[in-house]
């Protein structure tokens, strides 16, 4: 077979199936729009020089304090931290389902 019979069977199981056609034309679309807004974020953050002629003199200022994030009050950790861990313990203490095999040619 050659690549125009390829291209006629493509068509006619396509048209045929009209779902299926627009599933993968939607699916097509999608991953070339993924995979260029990707290549386009890339390109701009890491591929593309910077515009300074003298990159080595770049330095960066941070003054911000570390511990700025944390709350305030010492008991929103406390009690954060004790509803995790009462989470976590109810989730360790209530049984997990098991799926039952069900045999349908043997009667209990």
């Amino acid at each position: 077979m050659n690549i125009l019979q390829d291209f006629r069977h493509a068509a006619r199981v396509l048209a045929r199936n009209p779902g299926l056609a627009g599933i993968a034309v939607l699916s097509l679309a999608l991953g070339i729009g993924a995979n260029t807004a990707i290549f386009s974020v890339v390109h701009a953050v890491l591929l593309r020089p910077l515009a300074f002629t003298s990159t080595e003199r770049l330095v960066a200022v941070d003054e911000r304090d570390r511990l700025e994030h944390l709350p305030a009050d010492p008991w929103v950790i406390v009690f954060g931290a004790a509803a995790m861990g009462a989470v976590s313990l109810l989730a360790s203490a209530v049984p997990a389902r098991r799926a039952t095999r069900v045999d349908p040619l043997r009667e209990e």
